[in-house]
Parts: C-alpha cells; structure tokens; sequence
C-alpha cells in the first residue's frame, strides 16, 4: 500500500545521525527503509522549529514529526497546539522523555506509529507563555538541567546526574518558595523548599517513576515539592529515585498535589526550566491546557503505571 500521508518531520542539526552521514541522510534512510514519505526542514534553534511547526499545521500537514530530543519536541509542540497535524516524534537525542512515556524510545516502534496513524489527546502545560509536554521545574531541578556537563550526560548518563545534584546540594541552600496551587481545592503555602517540579506524565528519563498517577491526557497536571531535608535524606531520596526504588511522593518531605493552575515565587528568585531547557526565573504562573494537541502513538503507553 502506497503512503500517501503529508508529513513534515523537522530535524535538529545536532541530533545523531546513525554513526555516519546528515542527520537529513539519515532520516532519508530511514523513511525510505519503513516506505515512508515525508518533507524535511533542518531549523537551527528552538523559534524556527516553533516557527515551521505552526506554519505546517495551519498548511495541511496530517503529521508534523520531531526528529531529535526533548527540545525540538517542546518546540514543536508549541507550535502545534490549536492546529490541525498531529505530533510525530522520531527519538534522535539522548533525552526522549515524552517518546518513553508513548513507548516510542526506539526508532522501529516510532516509525511504525507514524505508519500507523494512531493518534491521542496530549494535555500541554504551561509556565507562563512557554508551553510543556513532559516537566516544568523551579529551583534544585533547574540548577542540575543548566549546570550538568553535556559531554559527561552523554557518557555516563544518569551517574552525571547524580554528581551535579550532589554539588548543587552542598554549593546552595533551600529558598523561601510562595505557592498558589489550584486543583480539588486551593492549596497556598510559604516555606523553604529545594524544587518545586510541575509534571505531566508518569515517567521520566530513563523511565524513572515520578507521579504513577499521571498521565498525558488527564486533564491534571502534578506538582511535586522537595521540602528542606538534611543531607542524608537528600542523599537517599535521589539515590532511591534514581534506583527506581521510590515514586517522589513516597520521599521523605515531598509531597503532589494536582492542580490545574499554580503560581510560583521563590525569594530569593529562582531558575527554571521546561522539558530540560532554562527558561528564566521566578515568579512563574503554571496553568494547563486540556488536549491541546494530538500526538501519533503506538500502544497505550503514557498512562497511569498502576
């Protein structure tokens, strides 16, 4: 049977490329190999991904496909919402976090799913005006995502983690964190704390459980605050989330909350970050936007892990 979907698969530049050759030539490759067909845009930072994924979903594209990791998928994602394509991924990168809660980490699942044309609702938060598909995060999380070395991630993955946490834990002190979180009920709090972290799916990299409540297209979104705690139970709960062992909510003061819309302030200000990019510092306004764009899927992944 022919193809004859319209797609647009936008590429980041400095996404790996199969060992050899372009990232373009390599995704070529690929689609011939699975007789797929698709355009192909090369866009250098995170605006013209935006840029190109807005003008395809307003343009007839049925699927506008991010080839790369989490921050070309954010920003095309970004620019997909309200539009009319469907969301592809194509995991290239070492960060895939929304292609691991779909069960779409390896390249043969993805390119079945986008064969397929299976689609679901994605739920798309927002940190001011910057849209998110996986996490937003304030404080200790932002500080290991701007600091941790690139070269180390690559090398020796969660372990560079590990040893930027411990640092950012002894090079900093918990802030003074204000909160607003709409959900169930109205929660307001003021008290120091290291992160606040903002999720919206179950898993994070290397499918390490965060909140087993969530899901994708729940129409909630799931803060979860990392209360001051001294050392040792720092050291553990890391140790224990890294290992698989605990959900966040099972730590030591750390509590979720589900909400719908959050204000955050941190005295003094604080970074944060949105699906492993800096974006600025506190105050932030969480606030959520139920299905706000569909996402191609292969099994039923991304949904609670009871």
């Amino acid at each position: 049977m022919s193809d004859r979907m319209r797609r647009l698969i936008i590429c980041n530049p400095s996404a790996r490329a199969g060992g050899r050759g372009s990232v373009v030539d390599y995704v070529h490759r690929l689609l011939t190999e699975h007789d797929l067909q698709a355009e192909i845009v090369i866009c250098e930072d995170w605006e013209d991904a935006r840029e190109a994924a807005h003008q395809a979903a307003h343009s007839g594209y049925q699927q506008v496909i991010a080839a790369g990791g989490d921050g070309t998928v954010n920003a095309v994602a970004n620019g997909l919402a309200g539009g009319d394509s469907a969301l592809g991924l194509l995991p290239l990168c070492t960060g895939n976090v929304l292609a691991h809660n779909l069960g779409l980490e390896r390249l043969p699942e993805a390119l079945d799913a986008l064969a397929r044309g299976r689609e679901r609702p994605l739920d798309l938060g927002y940190a001011n005006d910057r849209g998110f598909v996986v996490i937003a995060g304030v404080g200790f999380d932002a500080e290991i995502t701007q600091n941790v070395d690139p070269n180390w991630k690559q090398h020796v993955g969660r372990v560079a983690f590990l040893g930027e946490a411990l640092v950012t834990r002894m090079q900093n002190q918990p802030h003074v964190f204000r909160l607003r979180l709409e959900g169930d009920d109205l929660t307001e709090l003021e008290e120091p704390m290291w992160s606040v972290i903002i999720l919206n799916v179950p898993e994070f990299t290397w499918r390490i459980p965060l909140v087993r409540d969530a899901a994708c297209d729940d129409g909630w979104l799931h803060v979860a605050l990392f209360r001051d705690a001294n050392a040792w139970a720092f050291l553990y709960g890391v140790t224990q989330i890294l290992s698989k062992q605990s959900d966040v909510g099972d730590l030591p003061g750390v509590s979720v909350h589900r909400v719908r819309t959050a204000t955050i302030e941190a005295d003094p200000p604080w970074l944060w970050e949105v699906d492993g990019d800096p974006a600025g510092s506190t105050p932030i306004a969480i606030a959520l936007q139920p299905a706000a764009l569909r996402v191609v899927t292969g099994k039923d992944f991304c949904s609670p892990l009871h």
